[in-house]
């Protein structure tokens, strides 16, 4: 057994025969999920079975479950431990759920486990702005500073007192939507929260920011994508940037001046999706990115030259929108191109049996409307006598990456 998952659903008295169970040591990893508490309420059902548990605590590398419960995250996991997922949900109250009690494991993060190679955090905040919006970046970055008990101040002030140098990948992730999550706060104070990565991962190589699309209503993102670019430029490290999903919105505000410094000036890697509305011309090799189309948008200035550029990326996936498949004609052969959904299908077949240069084509058969099955066909005929495409065989597939991952 390689990872053991844990569901508390019910009293201590029903759980006893699945903790007394032997487990096939040594575990790799541990997901817990806690449900409930004893009758009483006076214990946790781990306390109950703490020998037993406990034996299979010390065998782990990778632990996932939220950082408030203390018989797990507070001093039971041990130091050697090389994965960690924490879900961290606090709100402005005192008690059980303020933020100074909830987040002090996490203050200890680089003591309690210095050979931590990923880190995942996934927000559930529930506290109030950390001051208001103002178009000062250096005014936004002492506002952060100066509320030292709100939890984004706490999280960037705790990954600024310390430094994990074994740590590779990072991940930020809101679990739920709204006004005051992590991302707003990140959004109003970026620059500290960069600054603390910075300092607290310098050997860091992947950092994925799975942010909430909806922040993009409060407030402009200008600060976010400066400060985003500036922390690109100053890391060494970082081979591989996972995009907020905002960038594939029409709301993302102005990110042309990020996007522009990853496809032609920064030397790492790009997951997630973005708007076409954002894209500038490409000038170094790309292994992967991801377009996506939208109707509603102006159209872009240098849009000959993007779409010429596009070969200098090896795996390209596109969602085209009804009107704009012109970049079609510009795909050549070093070019693995995946179409997500399949739009206006007579010009798209005329297109591609126009393009005597692609190789290799993946293609969603679904269909808007109605006529999915014929739209199939209709590919599937051109591609059975195209000259050049050579995977004539697996084209349909599903909305993924079908060689990448």
């Amino acid at each position: 057994m390689d990872t053991l998952a844990i569901v508390f659903v019910g009293n201590s008295t029903v759980l006893s025969s699945r903790l007394e169970t032997p487990f096939s040591l040594p575990l790799v990893g541990l997901r817990l999920t806690i449900d409930c508490w004893t009758n009483d309420y006076s214990q946790s059902p781990l306390e109950v079975h703490n020998k037993t548990f406990q034996d299979v605590l010390n065998q782990l590398e990778s632990y996932s479950g939220y950082i408030d419960f203390p018989e797990v995250f507070n001093s039971n996991l041990p130091s050697t431990l090389k994965q960690l997922e924490l879900k961290i949900h606090c709100t402005d109250d005192e008690g059980d759920n303020s933020p100074s009690r909830i987040l002090a494991p996490f203050i200890r993060l680089s003591n309690d486990y210095p050979h931590l190679e990923s880190l995942s955090l996934h927000f559930e905040l529930e506290a109030e702005s950390i001051g208001d919006y103002y178009e000062d970046k250096d005014t936004l970055y002492l506002a952060a500073l100066n509320y030292p008990s709100h939890p984004y101040s706490i999280i960037c002030r705790s990954l600024l007192n310390s430094t994990l140098t074994s740590l590779r990948s990072l991940t930020l992730a809101d679990s739920v939507p709204g006004q005051l999550t992590f991302t707003t706060h990140m959004y109003r104070a970026p620059r500290l929260l960069f600054d603390s990565i910075l300092h607290f991962a310098p050997s860091l190589q992947r950092l994925s920011l799975r942010m909430c699309n909806d922040a993009s209503d409060f407030g402009e993102h200008i600060l976010f994508y400066t400060e985003l670019k500036h922390y690109l430029e100053r890391t060494t490290t970082l081979k591989c940037l996972v995009l907020p999903a905002v960038l594939a919105t029409s709301m993302a505000g102005e990110p042309q001046e990020l996007v522009k410094y990853l496809v032609q000036d920064a030397s790492i890697e790009i997951e997630g999706e973005i708007l076409m509305e954002y894209m500038a011309p490409i000038t170094r090799p790309l292994l992967s990115l991801s377009i996506r189309f939208e109707d509603s948008v102006d159209p872009v200035d240098d849009i000959l030259e993007i779409y010429e550029s596009l070969n200098m990326v090896k795996h390209l996936q596109v969602t085209p929108s009804r009107s704009d498949l012109d970049f079609i004609p510009h795909i050549g052969s070093e070019t693995t191109l995946t179409l997500t959904t399949v739009v206006h299908c007579d010009r798209l077949c005329q297109l591609l049996a126009e393009n005597h240069r692609i190789t290799t084509l993946y293609i969603n058969p679904r269909a808007e409307g109605k006529g999915d099955k014929n739209n199939k066909e209709k590919f599937q005929a051109i591609i059975d006598v195209h000259p050049s495409i050579k995977n004539k065989d697996s084209v349909f597939v599903d909305n993924v990456w079908p060689t990448l991952f």
